[in-house]
């Protein structure tokens, strides 16, 4: 069963979980393994001895542990032991996708003393990448499409100065052999940050980025893959980001509650539009809202908050980063949805702020217009007795706009009724007629008599007034020439103005009545004075 093994190379090109084998095979290669010694090794062909050593790795035919710590401790003896007689690549593979990092470690740490044809090519890899022929270096690479390669040479990689698509293509075509996780675990680890120097810390983080969008365009799959979005999203706060300092005031940034410094959220972020699109569509892209929101509020950036926050109807939260960071724009859009006992307390903390230093865009006078335009004037009168030092800051200006507004809302409450008479009016009078009274009356006449002489009209009635319907209107019997102006008490007749009629029968000197109404019929002291 073991010999049938050698001839079967496909063995080593499928994941070992979709290969089965049979018990009877399991127990064999048990025996075989456990006579193993790697002093005195079978005497077989080193090609055949590597299959066979790689396949047991692989289906782990050594293991017996209760638990994943203990399936690592096993993995990484049985490598110890027994890598000079595995086909590394493949070991790399396995050990890579199983997460056993100690295991990889150690593959890392001796693979050149386990193969001279790796130290060779490890030997010219390393004289490229020193000379910076990224462009060799990366045709080497794909040449072997090793995943050992992969991971020993990472950093240069994420750092070449040169050949960006050349690389970006490489590390494209590795996956799923080289893992998302490989790369933003490296980024993300101290040795990143202690040992790369600036300027390669800004290609890595540049080219990472690049990198994890060729996939997800290639790989859709990966655009659910929670921990890879998370990273990316890091990346993108760190690339051409404001630093830390610059939004946060330092002596808070050890406490849980961060501040935005005053106009922090002015500063540029080099991938907004690309952080704002993945975040503003989680149907899309997969990633834990609290754990994203928790990198949005250590890294400051403060576009992605106002969004989580007006999501979670937090508009308080919301208002106080706009208030400390002095965004009046946004200040001014989220005052109409804050409840209304939650503004003593954005009171209270523009109390709190320190104003001396800057001339702050939101200043008391415009915080107590947005609470006069949502609570009105009697409440903001209210909030105002009960935060009695924000009242003593205000000037006596913003006293005399809270009377007017006060005025005016009295106006309207007396306006009111007036109103809903006329709109009564309007519902009970009966509907104009669709031709004239005068028509009408011969009309009927005739139907009646059969004739009418000439000159013979009804006029003894007045004619009907119609609310509703002024454009059928037929007329009014008015006396022009005997008449006086309402407004300036000069008849009509000596005027060199013209003269304008209304339909209740009352005339006026245009130049005296630009209104388009009736004085006299609607005197009402409310509209007067308004």
């Amino acid at each position: 069963a073991v010999s049938s093994l050698t001839s079967n190379s496909v063995i080593l090109t499928e994941p070992a979980e979709q290969t089965q084998i049979s018990d009877e095979l399991k127990s064999s290669l048990i025996d075989w393994m456990s006579s193993f010694d790697p002093e005195s090794p079978p005497k077989i062909s080193k090609h055949t001895l590597e299959l066979l050593v790689t396949f047991c790795y692989e289906h782990r035919i050594y293991e017996e542990a209760e638990n994943i710590e203990q399936c690592e401790q096993q993995s990484l003896h049985f490598l110890e032991q027994y890598s000079k007689f595995m086909i590394l690549s493949r070991a790399f593979y396995v050990t890579n996708h199983r997460g056993y990092h100690s295991s990889t470690a150690y593959l890392l740490t001796e693979q050149e003393n386990l193969s001279n044809e790796r130290k060779a090519t490890c030997k010219k890899l390393k004289e490229l990448f020193k000379k910076a022929d990224i462009s060799t270096a990366v045709s080497l690479l794909n040449s072997k499409r090793d995943v050992g390669y992969a991971l020993a040479f990472l950093p240069p990689l994420l750092a070449a100065p040169e050949k960006h698509d050349n690389v970006i293509t490489y590390l494209t075509r590795m996956y799923p052999g080289l893992l998302p996780f490989n790369l933003y675990s490296y980024l993300s680890s101290e040795e990143f940050a202690r040992e790369q120097s600036k300027l390669a810390v800004y290609r890595s983080r540049k080219l990472f980025i690049e990198l994890v969008e060729s996939l997800w365009r290639k790989y859709s799959e990966l655009l659910h893959d929670r921990e890879l979005v998370y990273h990316w999203l890091c990346q993108c706060m760190l690339h051409e980001a404001p630093i830390i300092e610059d939004i946060y005031h330092a002596d808070l940034l050890a406490s849980e509650e961060r501040i935005p410094k005053y106009r922090s959220h002015l500063y540029p972020w080099g991938h907004h539009e690309q952080i704002m699109s993945v975040i503003e569509n989680p149907r899309e892209y997969k990633y834990n809202r609290q754990q994203i929101v928790a990198l949005c509020e250590e890294r400051g950036f403060l576009p992605a908050l106002f969004y989580f926050y007006r999501g979670d109807k937090n508009f308080f939260d919301a208002m106080k980063l706009a208030l400390h960071s002095d965004d009046i724009a946004t200040f001014e859009e989220l005052a109409s949805s804050l409840p209304s006992l939650q503004w003593s307390e954005i009171v209270r903390e523009w109390m709190k702020m320190d104003r001396e230093d800057h001339q702050r865009s939101i200043s008391s006078e415009l915080i107590m217009s947005l609470i006069l335009q949502t609570l009105g004037a009697t409440d903001a009168l209210q909030l105002l007795e009960d935060c009695e030092e924000f009242a003593a800051a205000l000037p006596m200006r913003v006293y005399s706009e809270i009377l007017k507004i006060g005025q005016i809302s009295i106006q309207q409450d007396n306006l009111l009724p007036g109103l809903l008479e006329l709109v009564n009016t309007h519902l009970w009078s009966p509907q104009a007629k669709e031709i004239a009274p005068q028509i009408q009356y011969c009309l009927e006449k005739e139907k009646t008599s059969g004739q009418l002489k000439f000159g013979e009209v009804d006029n003894s009635q007045p004619l009907p007034r119609f609310y509703e319907e002024s454009q059928n209107h037929w007329g009014v019997t008015c006396s022009i020439l005997a008449g006086f102006c309402p407004a300036c008490a000069l008849p009509f007749s000596e005027g060199a103005s013209t003269i304008v009629v209304f339909q209740c029968g009352h005339a006026y000197h245009q130049s005296c009545n630009s209104d388009v109404a009736c004085r006299e019929c609607f005197h009402m002291e409310s509209l007067l004075n308004w």
